[in-house]
């Protein structure tokens, strides 16, 4: 299918990554002639909807340069569920197409890291004064201000009151992703001006039945370069820290530690204040989580995953059928 310019609606549309309104516009007309992008793009969306195809990776990579990013940009925020990236520098869109074992490793994570937040605002203390104000994101897009910083919509993040950018964000990560994940830290930090404080990403590599895993960890760092001016960097604090081995046993490595004082905005901090809380995930208790998603997902796809049975002799009763026009509104 081509990408039609009178399918495009009438009004104009924000990005959320952008904070400028764009005038919409159409692929070059040779473009419209032949098959584009866009095409093979929303076959791949409804592919991964209907739940056959497993072929798709959950980290789809195509190619579009700026002008087409920009008209399928479109059609992807009027599908309002489907997630996505863009890479200026490269010109890749990414579709976030993530799996059972992906959210359910990431909700598993993200739990045990609320659940520490809450037990530090329950002591005495300065931390707990500042613990308690920080929040769950979700994956609501990261408001960059320049487009050319790109659009992205991190697996999760934690904010702070009131702060447009968040202050850690997490990423899941697998080989097809892992090959972006430096360039999307970058993007976070620099697009941000430093105002993220972390990009936290974990990485699972199957090979065969067993996953290696690790994680890595990105933070903002000024250095001077060799003309003698100051440069922001997204600096590599950790690199590629195992926590389940090839053979799919518990790592001698240690787990992941994050300082409290990371996901509050320095400006909000009183000086010299520290904070000397941690965050922390055991290389143990990141295996359990991962174990779990994958036994779940496991379960779901070889159809022994348990689902209660409807009683013998009930029916569905649906609120509408394709042959009705009864307002759904009643009961």
């Amino acid at each position: 299918m081509d990408l039609p310019c009178d399918d495009r609606p009438s009004s104009e549309t924000t990005a959320p990554g952008n904070l400028t309104k764009q005038p919409l516009t159409c692929p070059p007309a040779e473009q419209q002639k032949s098959s584009t992008p866009g095409e093979s793009i929303f076959q791949d969306i409804a592919k991964h909807r209907s739940g056959g195809d497993y072929t798709l990776s959950p980290w789809q990579r195509y190619k579009l340069s700026p002008a087409e990013y920009h008209y399928v940009e479109q059609r992807l925020e009027a599908e309002h569920t489907v997630r996505f990236d863009y890479f200026p520098s490269t010109s890749t869109l990414v579709l976030r197409m993530p799996s059972t074992l992906h959210e359910e490793f990431k909700s598993r994570l993200v739990d045990d890291v609320l659940q520490q937040l809450r037990s530090i605002t329950q002591e005495n203390g300065v931390a707990s004064e500042f613990a308690q104000r920080i929040t769950h994101g979700g994956s609501a897009g990261v408001p960059f201000h320049d487009p050319a910083d790109g659009r992205h919509e991190p697996d999760e993040q934690f904010r702070y009151p009131k702060v447009h950018f968040p202050t850690v964000i997490l990423e899941i990560s697998y080989p097809p992703k892992k090959k972006d994940l430096k360039r999307l830290a970058h993007d976070y930090i620099l697009g941000s001006n430093g105002n993220i404080g972390v990009v936290l990403a974990i990485d699972v590599e199957y090979k065969g039945k067993a996953a290696a895993a690790t994680w890595s960890m990105w933070q903002p760092r000024l250095q001077v370069n060799s003309a003698g001016e100051e440069e922001l960097t997204a600096h590599p604090t950790v690199a590629d820290q195992e926590f389940r081995t090839a053979h799919g046993e518990v790592s001698s490595q240690p787990g992941l530690r994050l300082q409290l004082d990371d996901w509050v905005p320095s400006a909000f901090l009183p000086k010299d204040t520290k904070l000397g809380k941690d965050i922390y995930i055991s290389s143990a208790a990141l295996c359990a989580y991962l174990a779990g998603a994958e036994e779940l997902e496991s379960a779901i796809k070889q159809g022994t995953a348990f689902a209660e049975p409807l009683k013998p002799g009930v029916k569905k009763r649906r609120a509408w059928s394709s042959s009705s026009n009864e307002d759904l509104t009643k009961n």
